[in-house]
C-alpha cells in the first residue's frame, strides 16, 4: 500500500517516481520532442516518401491505402475552438508529433473537468456537513421536548424552556447530559433564572 501512496503522491504532485525530483510537464516533453525531430531535420520525410514510392498495389482492382499524408492532412484541417480563445491544433508532417499534440490537447480538458469535478464534490461535501450538523441539532430538540414532557412540565414551560434552548444550545445539551433525577432540577432553576 505504502508504494501505491507513492505513486498517487508522485502522480498528483508532479514528481520523478525514481529521483523524487519534479518531473517535466507534459507539455515540456513534448516540446523536447519536437526539438529532437527538428533536429534530425527532413531525412525522416524524405525516408517515408522513399518508402512509400516502393509500395505498390498487388492488384489493379485494390483499393489503394490510405498513405500517412492523408492522415496529416487530416489533421491539419481539423481545427479546435475553445470558448474564448481561438486554438488551433499543431500540427506537422510527423503522426506521432500530431498525436502526442492531440493527447495533450485531451489531457487539458481532462484536468479542466477534473477539476470541475472536484469543486462539485467540495460544495456537496460542505452541503452533507451542513445537513449532517443540523439533523444532529435536530435530534437534540426532539429528545429535549420528549424529556421535558416525561419530567411532566405544563405546555408553557415547555415553551420557555424551547426558547432558552433556541438561544443557548450548550443548556439543551446539558439537560440530556445530566442524570435523569437532576435534569427537573436544572430546568426549573433554568426557568426561574429568566
Amino acid at each position: 500500500q505504502r508504494a501505491y501512496m507513492v505513486l498517487l503522491s508522485a502522480a498528483i504532485y508532479g514528481s520523478d517516481i525514481a529521483t523524487g525530483e519534479d518531473a517535466k510537464g507534459l507539455s515540456e516533453a513534448v516540446g523536447n520532442i519536437e526539438k529532437e525531430l527538428a533536429v534530425e531535420g527532413g531525412n525522416h520525410q524524405e525516408e517515408e516518401e522513399d518508402r512509400m514510392s516502393i509500395e505498390i498495389p498487388r492488384r489493379s482492382t485494390e483499393i489503394p491505402r490510405r498513405s500517412t499524408d492523408s492522415a496529416s492532412s487530416r489533421l491539419k484541417r481539423r481545427k479546435t475552438y475553445k470558448k474564448g480563445k481561438d486554438h488551433v491544433s499543431a500540427t506537422s508532417s510527423d503522426l506521432v508529433l500530431d498525436m502526442l499534440h492531440e493527447v495533450q490537447g485531451d489531457l487539458e480538458g481532462v484536468a479542466t473537468n477534473m477539476g470541475k469535478m472536484a469543486a462539485v464534490m467540495e460544495r456537496e461535501v460542505a452541503v452533507q456537513e451542513k445537513n449532517s450538523k443540523e439533523d444532529h441539532e435536530q435530534k437534540l430538540r426532539e429528545k429535549a421536548t420528549a424529556e421535558l414532557r416525561k419530567l411532566g412540565f405544563t405546555g408553557s414551560e415547555q415553551v420557555k424552556a424551547a426558547n432558552v434552548f433556541v438561544r443557548i444550545l450548550d443548556q439543551m445539551s446539558m439537560l440530556l447530559t445530566l442524570d435523569e433525577t437532576l435534569r427537573r432540577e436544572f430546568i426549573l432553576n433554568m426557568l426561574s433564572g429568566m
